[in-house]
């Protein structure tokens, strides 16, 4: 045994990896999850899906949302955003293109921009982390420049339906005109679909034969 792995091992013994959520020991998960918050997670069936995509989503032709809003999710989506959580952000992404293999047939990746004022306090956008772990099974095109945030907006998440649509008015700009026909937005929770309606108008702008579907890890059960 060499050097490393002997360190590893030693490390693993006396730190052992805790649950995110209830700081119970973790023997072996990517998401950093105990065996009872595991089983706690809500995978969405395929009709909550389609109920979700056919209430909220005007502009997309296709919806891939894995998990419910449970707490253990949301504590997940907590650290990919405010904790460094980049190798997180990646597992999640992986998880999201084991359960949905339909992602292999697109073209390109686009994460949901950040304005460069969040970016430059965040340090990092989530969503492009989502992307890479996406492509660690699907070598799709990362495309960052299709489409920009043009507006500093305040948070949504306590915003009703109505105030995040005048929130996210006029906000997102579409820069280029694509080669590729279908394309997945990125984002890690949809609550009532406005950000991927709003950023799917923008891109048809300029390519309006483009073929625009949605992956998120999880979205509320309203």
């Amino acid at each position: 045994m060499n050097a490393s792995l002997c360190l590893q091992k030693v490390n693993a013994f006396l730190f052992p990896e805790t649950c995110y959520v209830c700081f119970d020991e973790v023997k072996t998960s990517s998401l950093r999850l105990c065996e009872c918050c595991t089983e706690n997670l809500h995978t969405l069936t395929k009709e909550e899906r389609f109920h979700f995509q056919n209430t909220y989503l005007n502009n997309i032709s296709s919806a891939y949302i894995q998990y419910n809003f449970t707490n253990e999710i949301q504590q997940l989506i907590h650290k990919i955003k405010y904790e460094n959580g980049k190798k997180l952000a990646e597992s999640l992404g992986y998880s999201l293109a084991v359960a949905f293999p339909e992602i292999s047939e697109y073209d390109i990746l686009i994460p949901c921009p950040l304005h460069p004022k969040k970016k430059k306090e965040r340090e990092y956008n989530q969503a492009f982390h989502i992307c890479k772990g996406i492509q660690k099974k699907y070598p799709l095109v990362i495309d960052q420049e299709i489409v920009r945030r043009a507006k500093y907006t305040q948070t949504q998440t306590k915003l009703s339906k109505a105030e995040r649509a005048k929130n996210l008015k006029d906000v997102f700009l579409s820069i280029n005109k694509s080669e590729y026909k279908k394309a997945l937005l990125v984002d890690d929770v949809s609550t009532t679909g406005t950000t991927f309606n709003n950023i799917a108008k923008s891109i048809k702008k300029k390519n309006i034969h483009m073929e625009i579907s949605c992956v998120a890890i999880a979205t509320p059960l309203l």
